[in-house]
């Protein structure tokens, strides 16, 4: 039952085994608030796969927070802009203690890493 209901909660992957390009994480209720609350073109990039999601990927393979699965090539990738991003994700909404789940939100929409959500 709980494979079923990861399914149905990710477009029909269920795997909570975390591979090259697929991360795992737990589903929050981030939602696609990020995707207005901040300047993604600035802290992103003009180019950025971040500036492209859309409100039901966000909600769909974005709204997730810790514990974070990745495999250790993604992560590799994704951690230094992932502290990039922190300080500019701060500024932008300060004082709000998730600044870091939507600055590692937008590092891994950069790198097109969508998440099964637990």
């Amino acid at each position: 039952r709980t494979l079923d209901m990861i399914k149905e909660a990710n477009d029909g992957v269920s795997s909570d085994i975390a591979t090259p390009g697929h991360p795992v994480a737990q589903m929050y209720g981030l939602g696609d608030r990020w995707l207005t609350l901040f300047d993604r073109e600035k802290i992103c990039g003009i180019d950025s796969p971040c500036t492209k999601v859309s409100s039901e990927e966000a909600w769909t393979h974005y709204s997730v927070g810790p514990p974070y699965i990745l495999h250790a090539t993604d992560f590799k990738k994704v951690a230094p802009l992932w502290l990039k991003m922190m300080k500019p994700v701060y500024e932008a909404d300060r004082g709000d203690m998730q600044a870091d789940m939507y600055a590692y939100i937008m590092a891994a929409a950069h790198y097109n890493l969508k998440h099964t959500r637990l």
